[in-house]
């Protein structure tokens, strides 16, 4: 294989990455619009209305997803608090992850189709998926910059209203973000495809964010890539301490607590 067309490749790819990654953050209901299937017989007859078998995701969509799924995964990993020994290969967790997400965007489109949305199914997958795809890799950042002796420690001995459970269970950082994130773009995008009002969007978004999470969380618990929670006992203490050094020793405790497994 040609080593220069590899390195001019790669510097590409990321940029690319990168633009798409900020278009969705920015506009995140026109990346990755969804292309009409190459048929001109078909485009004939359904030239009169907009058929939903007439239009296909873009491929480059699912490379953005596979992309951003590698990203999250492997950004969690260098969490202290996660326990991915009985975790499935970075191949599995990325199969799993964009069939999860082809699952959360069908229940989607089904809510905006109950009350009359008028986007087509490829639109509000594209929507979704590429929506999933950045939100996770931000996610990811957020809960492994909370979990860190720098950032989350700092917080935590810092102010006194500040959770520990932020610090070592990743999980709840990264799903708290996630739901954040989702309450605020999934609106943006489901309005603008679907031409819903205030009301009609909101009654989608709702339930579509619970779904989101909680199967979110069904689908990572049961593929082994869970937090280990610290002790109960190093918890509790850490929520009575008041005094400066007392939130140390807690969260210190905490921290040993995972040195051992």
């Amino acid at each position: 294989m040609d080593i220069q067309k590899i390195v001019t490749t790669i510097p590409a790819l990321a940029a690319e990455y990168f633009h798409d990654f900020v278009a969705i953050l920015t506009r995140p209901d026109t990346r990755f619009a969804p292309v009409p299937v190459a048929d001109s017989d078909e485009e004939l007859i359904v030239v009169s209305n907009t058929s939903e078998m007439t239009l296909k995701s873009d491929p480059k969509l699912f490379l953005f997803a596979t992309l951003s799924l590698c990203f999250s995964i492997s950004i969690s990993s260098a969490s202290p608090f996660y326990n991915l020994d009985e975790a499935p290969t970075l191949i599995v967790n990325v199969i799993v992850g964009l069939v999860a997400w082809l699952i959360y965007g069908s229940f989607i489109h089904l809510f905006s189709k109950v009350l009359h949305g008028r986007g087509t199914y490829p639109e509000t997958i594209s929507v979704c998926v590429q929506l999933f795809a950045a939100i996770s890799v931000l996610g990811s950042i957020f809960a492994l910059l909370l979990s860190s002796e720098l950032i989350g420690d700092w917080l935590y001995e810092s102010f006194t209203w500040y959770p520990i459970q932020l610090t070592v269970n990743p999980f709840l950082s990264f799903f708290l973000f996630q739901a954040i994130a989702l309450a605020v773009y999934l609106p943006i995008s489901l309005k603008r495809i679907h031409r819903f009002g205030a009301l009609k969007v909101t009654a989608v978004a709702i339930p579509s964010i619970a779904l989101v999470i909680g199967l979110a969380y069904v689908f990572y618990s049961g593929f082994g890539v869970h937090p280990t929670m610290a002790s109960a006992t190093a918890i509790r203490q850490s929520q009575s301490a008041s005094a400066p050094e007392q939130r140390r020793k807690s969260i210190s405790a905490s921290r040993s607590s995972f040195d051992h497994i």
